[in-house]
């Protein structure tokens, strides 16, 4: 029958556990709370979604704009935004693949009723039409 038996661990083995043990505590935990492994905050619409729609498409979606004349689609807020147009709804919350918004945004999909937005100016960054994207897969709330 083998016996095992341990040596004990010398003094510099242990000042390292300990020392690693003090950090541990340093730390308070906080590598280890849940918060640390949580989800990132839900995309706001107010400060995220509205300021990239106030900068770039507001401009013509408003009530004297000619996006608005064309398709009576008014993006100056949440309650707006969520009307739709004269087309139907404009966002499909938790689908941003069926929103009509992000269809007339994504330069290299196909376009909802031949529509692409803008259309005389450049088009959105791709990490602005991310933004909306990730907004309306989130549920599209008005937070």
């Amino acid at each position: 029958m083998t016996v095992w038996t341990f040596a004990k661990p010398n003094r510099l083995i242990a000042a390292a556990i300990g020392a690693v043990a003090m950090s541990v505590v340093g730390l308070g935990f906080s590598a280890f709370s849940p918060t640390a492994w949580s989800q990132p905050a839900p995309t706001s619409f107010q400060k995220e979604v509205l300021p990239i729609l106030a900068a770039r498409c507001v401009s013509c979606h408003n009530p004297e704009g000619v996006g608005f004349k064309a398709i009576g689609l008014d993006l100056r807020s949440y309650k707006l935004l969520m009307s739709g147009s004269t087309f139907g709804v404009a966002v499909v919350p938790l689908h941003p693949e069926l929103s009509p918004l992000v269809a007339v945004l994504e330069p290299d999909t196909p376009s909802f009723k031949n529509l692409k937005m803008p259309p005389e100016h450049p088009t959105l960054p791709p990490n602005q039409i991310q933004v909306i994207s990730r907004w309306i897969q989130e549920g599209a709330k008005d937070n």
